[in-house]
């Protein structure tokens, strides 16, 4: 992992700040103003971030993961491997994600997102097996094809002065999802098993995914 990240810092060096025609300070006053007018008075944006900050479960599936493929036998030689080739369709799903969304349009996309990874947990939670592995790489296809189709939700909903703030928030609600449900799974699954956690899982996301989806689709979004 050094070589990576001593490259993303030359990387970072090379950045240059653009010319803004005003300056934009990003203090508190600001962060709390955009907030009010954003998350409490705008239904479209608030329902928005709260539907993208369930990605924080793709976190919590990374380390569920680990020990299903404890529990099937997988040896550990082949743990690095199995997630290498996840993080590349994950690559390859976001390099696509625009193309995907174009040909089966914005409504299908956002509702896939959520139900996939449902239908994957649930594979999980009910079946332990080997021949299991295949469905391993569904959420990281679909993590990575969510965040730029996000990312250009709001790229096109927010004015530019905003965009930064709305996409901390949504990183933000991501962690705010992970923080409490990673330690309650894993609790779960050293009192039960990890199939309770990924059940535990996809219920949670049904449950909080479709009251989104809906909300969304009051606000026409989709």
């Amino acid at each position: 992992m050094i070589v990576p990240a001593l490259f993303s810092i030359v990387l970072a060096l090379t950045l240059v700040e653009t010319k803004h025609r005003r300056e934009i300070h990003e203090t508190w006053k600001h962060f709390v103003t955009i907030f009010r007018e954003s998350f409490l008075h705008h239904k479209t944006i608030r329902w928005f971030i709260v539907f993208s900050s369930l990605t924080g479960f793709f976190s919590i599936d990374f380390w569920l993961k680990q020990k299903y493929m404890e529990d099937i036998g997988l040896p550990v030689l082949y743990f690095g491997l199995i997630f290498s080739v996840a993080s590349l369709l994950s690559g390859i799903g976001s390099k696509y994600a625009a193309e995907i969304e174009k040909f089966i349009g914005e409504r299908l996309s956002l509702v896939l997102i959520p139900l996939l990874s449902v239908v994957a947990w649930l594979f999980f939670a009910f079946f332990k097996s080997i021949w299991m592995l295949p469905f391993f790489f569904v959420v990281p296809i679909i993590w990575g094809f969510s965040l730029p189709i996000f990312q250009d939700f709001v790229q096109k909903l927010i004015p530019s002065d905003r965009r930064a703030t709305i996409l901390s928030m949504m990183s933000f609600g991501r962690r705010g999802i992970f923080v409490p449900l990673a330690p309650f799974l894993g609790w779960v699954t050293d009192v039960y098993s990890v199939q309770t956690a990924f059940l535990y899982s996809a219920i949670i996301m049904f449950i909080l995914s479709t009251l989104s989806l809906l909300m969304l689709r009051r606000v026409k979004v989709i």
